[in-house]
């Protein structure tokens, strides 16, 4: 299931660099990082929209002034927050420390109080969901210096949000082709970014987005939505293009694609979901998530041979 994963409890775990677990809180020991009290006089704060999902960040601290301006340019819509998240920073931290070996993910597991903890070297916290739907997902954490520690915070939490509000990240490339999205999902290596800049070539299309995707249900289907997170390659934000298919790619000699059933799709789309999951409710949220995907937008699997020609079997009109 690509990024979906379980991990067991654990009451209490001590971690490099003098953070301590227990029962669900952390405290963070260093003296030069941020107070050992909770109660300051004012936050920095900033607000933006991600596909329709409203997210509160404060920092008692400049953490934020590492957030990427692409974040600023998706403006909120909403003033009732759906993702609140609290985030500190702590100099030093994750400096000199061994990456795990499947950095830069995180590692995942569930606190004894229901939270989801996540944890890699630079960047350690936790993500309470709430009992109503009414009130939003809160997370705290801490982070080093780097910006991709903070980006790796919100795309995790992020990714936790969306499903309990119908959606789903994917690792996916996209183009826009004549006012429709055409998603390609796959492991890495598996041609995204070549389909994409392939067809972004063609008269009629524009390649959107390289890695990750995030689809919402919208009047009936599922609306595409580019994402803020760092990468490699930016471009302008895209919301709300219609999704017309979806695609799991593999590199062959010869062009072919094949639809695929609803439960053969959603078991295909899974495995290229971003989702931390480690309690009952995110992992039906998504499986839901996913299988509504896959009921509305026809699903397939394409081989393609790394050439434009390939357009000639998406039956694109």
């Amino acid at each position: 299931m690509g990024q979906i994963e379980a991990e067991g409890d654990g009451a209490i775990e001590t971690e490099p660099h003098g953070v301590l677990y227990c029962d669900g809180s952390y405290i963070e020991r260093r003296m030069n990082g941020f107070p050992s009290d909770d109660h300051h006089t004012s936050w920095n704060t900033v607000r933006f929209s991600l596909a329709g999902l409203e997210v509160l960040l404060r920092s008692p601290d400049d953490a934020l002034a590492n957030l990427s301006p692409s974040y600023a340019a998706q403006g909120a819509a909403r003033d009732t927050p759906d993702l609140v998240l609290e985030i500190r920073r702590v100099v030093g931290l994750g400096a000199g420390a061994p990456r795990p070996p499947r950095y830069p993910e995180f590692a995942r597991s569930r606190t004894t109080g229901g939270a989801i903890r996540l944890h890699r070297p630079d960047a350690t916290g936790e993500v309470a969901l709430p009992l109503s739907p009414a009130e939003p997902v809160r997370g705290s954490f801490v982070v080093g210096e780097s910006r991709h520690s903070l980006d790796a915070v919100l795309r995790a939490s992020v990714s936790i949000a969306v499903p309990r509000n119908g959606g789903l990240i994917l690792h996916a490339s996209a183009v826009d082709a004549r006012g429709a999205a055409y998603v390609f999902s796959g492991v890495s290596g598996a041609g995204k970014s070549t389909i994409a800049t392939l067809l972004g070539g063609l008269p009629g299309f524009t390649k959107i987005a390289d890695d990750l995707v995030i689809v919402m249900p919208h009047a009936g289907g599922f609306a595409l939505h580019t994402v803020p997170f760092l990468c490699k390659e930016a471009r302008p934000p895209r919301h709300g293009l219609p999704g017309a298919g979806g695609h799991a790619l593999a590199q062959r000699p010869a062009h072919r694609r094949e639809r695929l059933a609803p439960a053969a799709a959603t078991r295909e789309l899974l495995r290229h979901v971003l989702a931390h999951v480690v309690e009952p409710q995110t992992a039906a949220s998504t499986l839901a998530a996913a299988l509504a995907f896959t009921t509305v937008v026809p699903c397939h699997r394409l081989e393609f041979a790394r050439a434009a020609s390939v357009v000639d079997v998406l039956d694109i009109t």
